[in-house]
């Protein structure tokens, strides 16, 4: 599908060599990724985040360094996608040992009736995965098929920091879900108290950081992309950060909606907001570009 995709996006718009080459290399570091995120899933399963938490700061500091060598050594974004296979074999291998030692030895098992019960209850999430990712990164391919690849550039930088402040709620709510998966269950009220105690931790963080990124706009654009990217990286960061205190209160709410087994919901209203955010921005890029 990869593949596909940008072969038509790159006869229709232009697309590089190099970026389709760098689109084959991350998809097929997708491979060992998604066995890790399964191997991950465990040690959430079993409350042992700390150990999920330690090998992404090891994979993290792969990817730094990493990404870090192939830029000096001139191989540009293309060095940076053959990193993400490395770094992505890396962690597989890494958590692979974590789970023999803590678990079990993960062994291959045909069981048909499991597979397909297992189909049904995640392939809603695996829906609204791709929705959600689509919903908050479609706008990036509209922008290079109207506007070209310099302000996909700039919106690129803006992207930098936001990216980085999801990281928050996401490992805090992975880490309440088990306990809201249990009061689903067993004890409704406890859940609801949970869930109210959570959005007020998570307005409390959201609210201010907002507001210090806004300020802060032009020197961490500076610092993360370099001055170039001044002015209009500091503008669409400014205007995207509004969206940080609803997006702390969706992730929080959506493992609420999971824990009661509603993830069914939870798609149509994914499917209302990318039905939304491709309609507005085809009707804006054009006259507004990146501040759309």
């Amino acid at each position: 599908l990869a593949l596909a995709f940008s072969g038509f996006w790159g006869a229709a718009f232009e697309l590089a060599a190099d970026t389709r080459l760098a689109i084959l290399l991350f998809t097929i570091g997708l491979i060992p990724s998604g066995i890790s995120t399964g191997l991950t899933a465990l040690f959430n399963a079993y409350e042992k985040m700390e150990y999920a938490a330690a090998i992404s700061v090891l994979t993290t500091i792969l990817r730094i360094i990493g990404s870090t060598l192939a830029l000096l050594l001139g191989f540009g974004f293309v060095g940076l996608a053959a990193v993400s296979i490395f770094v992505s074999t890396i962690t597989l291998l890494v958590l692979y040992v974590a789970v023999v030692q803590q678990f079990f030895r993960p062994r291959f098992e045909f069981d048909l009736a499991l597979q397909r019960r297992m189909l049904s209850e995640s392939y809603p999430l695996m829906i609204n995965h791709l929705l959600a990712t689509l919903f908050i990164k479609a706008n990036v391919t509209l922008l290079q098929a109207m506007k070209g690849d310099q302000v996909v550039g700039y919106v690129g930088t803006a992207y930098k920091p936001v990216d980085a402040l999801t990281i928050i709620p996401s490992y805090f709510t992975m880490a309440l879900f088990p306990l809201m998966s249990r009061y689903a269950i067993s004890a409704r009220d406890s859940l609801r108290r949970a869930y109210l105690v959570s959005l007020r931790l998570l307005l409390w963080v959201s609210l201010p950081l907002m507001v210090m990124v806004i300020f802060a706009a032009e020197p961490l654009i500076a610092l993360l992309g370099g001055v170039q990217y001044l002015p209009e990286s500091r503008i669409a960061l400014q205007l995207m950060i509004g969206f940080l205190p609803f997006s702390f209160v969706n992730g929080v709410t959506q493992y609420v909606l999971i824990a009661l087994d509603q993830q069914r919901f939870l798609t149509r209203a994914f499917a209302f907001a990318l039905a939304f955010n491709l309609i507005a921005n085809l009707l804006l890029i054009p006259a507004y570009s990146y501040r759309a």
